[in-house]
């Protein structure tokens, strides 16, 4: 899924506060437009995972779009992959057992 993005304002304003959380809606991250990325959780563990992920997934983006237009999967693909990759690395220590 796409991480949202708060529209731009002055930093230590009311307005900035109010844009982020109106676009974190019940998400635990998004990106501060002109300030970067804001990360939440229940926990400092959670929260930082979640900076961790989005991070990660943004270097791959831009390598990825270093070397051409890459493909994004369709809601559907991204779906599928989600699924399997929820016990990815597992199902052979499954089947070991």
């Amino acid at each position: 899924e796409a991480v949202r993005v708060a529209p731009y304002a002055t930093f230590g304003t009311p307005e900035l506060a109010v844009a982020t959380a109106a676009a974190l809606g019940g998400d635990n991250c998004i990106l501060m437009a002109n300030h970067g990325l804001l990360a939440v959780g229940p926990e400092l563990e959670a929260a930082y995972l979640a900076a961790l992920h989005v991070e990660e997934v943004a270097r791959l983006c831009f390598q990825a779009r270093c070397l051409g237009e890459p493909v994004c999967l369709n809601k559907e693909e991204m779906a599928a992959a989600r699924e399997r990759f929820a016990d990815y690395g597992r199902r052979r220590e499954k089947t070991r057992a």
